[in-house]
């Protein structure tokens, strides 16, 4: 007798091939979608869009194969949602005549697409700058993650930023300059549009969170994340954080913590709008066990009650306070009121 499962069991079976997404297991599950295509034609559909819901590209080869298949086939350019672009293992060079491999006709056929990931520590920001602004024509993109991009100047990532008016998720994790001033910022006239939409802040790693709080101020940020951005040696000024004057309907505040130095959490938060802030997560970092009490005792040390306190932060619903051990990233302490 021929057994026949019903459509919820065929769609676990091929979400379950899907889930995985560390990179060591993308293989696998790509090899498992393709079994799930090939085992009949009803499967083929849920299983074609699964693989291509979330692309990785590494490789040259890659690159070329897939920008050929979107440039020829709608329907598949179509299911892609979140893409994420290792620029790293193309090797380029500013000398390099040749472009990236993945044409600006296949970036126009990406109709659905939600996110979009650069990754390039060592790709040449000439040859990258040009093309990543190409996806200001995905007029559903709405996050942006550049991680690990060392650009020339500041400028110019800044001008990437604004020249993907719809996104609104920003995410800027390790990235760096090597130079502040290029030309002067024009953005009145060249980026009108520029962060209108601009929702959700996250900065990790960043070298100088002040410029760029400055300068992607949005009134309508609603979420803040920001890793203290100063290492060991250097105190944070007064005035750093003032462009969080600027936030007018910020309404969520996470603050990451891996230094010793917690005199910036003041600061920071005596910028932030009166009666605004409704959610405030702090995040301490410690090196090993034995630095735990040490933490804990400087986080004693900022008086977060004091300053929570106060009718500056009245409209607080939430604080979440996490003491997160970097060996056993595991083992997590948490209060929450």
């Amino acid at each position: 007798m021929r057994l026949i499962l019903s459509h919820n069991i065929h769609s676990l079976v091929i979400d379950a091939g899907a889930s995985s997404e560390l990179p060591t297991q993308l293989a696998t599950a790509s090899a498992l979608l393709c079994s799930c295509a090939l085992v009949c034609h009803g499967w083929l559909p849920m299983a074609r869009f699964n693989f291509y819901k979330h692309i990785v590209l590494y490789r040259c080869k890659s690159y070329i194969l897939l920008s050929r298949g979107f440039s020829h086939s709608h329907n598949l350019a179509c299911l892609v949602r979140m893409v994420q672009f290792d620029l790293n293992g193309l090797r380029l060079y500013p000398s390099d005549a040749s472009l990236i491999p993945f044409a600006p006709h296949a970036i126009s056929r990406l109709s659905s697409l939600k996110m979009v990931t650069f990754f390039c520590p060592s790709a040449a920001t000439c040859i990258f700058l040009p093309w990543a602004s190409t996806f200001g024509i995905c007029q559903t993109l709405a996050t942006l993650r550049l991680r690990e991009i060392v650009f020339d100047y500041f400028e110019y990532m800044v001008e990437l930023v604004w020249s993907l008016p719809g996104i609104k998720t920003l995410e800027i994790n390790e990235c760096s300059w090597v130079e502040r001033t290029r030309h002067p910022l024009d953005p009145m006239n060249q980026y009108p549009g520029r962060c209108a939409h601009l929702t959700e802040l996250k900065l990790v790693e960043a070298i100088d969170v002040a410029t760029v709080l400055g300068v992607f101020a949005s009134p309508v940020i609603k979420n803040l994340l920001t890793l203290s951005p100063f290492n060991v040696n250097i105190q944070a000024r007064p005035g750093d954080y003032a462009a969080l004057a600027t936030y007018v309907k910020l309404t969520e505040l996470d603050l990451i913590l891996d230094t010793t130095d917690l005199a910036w959490v003041a600061e920071a938060l005596s910028h932030v709008r009166r009666g605004g802030l409704q959610v405030l997560s702090v995040t301490h970092w410690y090196a090993s066990h034995q630095d735990r009490h040490a933490t804990l005792q400087n986080g004693i040390d900022i008086r977060l009650d004091d300053l929570l306190s106060t009718s500056h932060h009245s409209a607080l619903r939430r604080l979440a306070v996490c003491f997160l051990c970097e060996s056993t990233r595991n083992d997590v302490d948490e209060y929450e009121t």
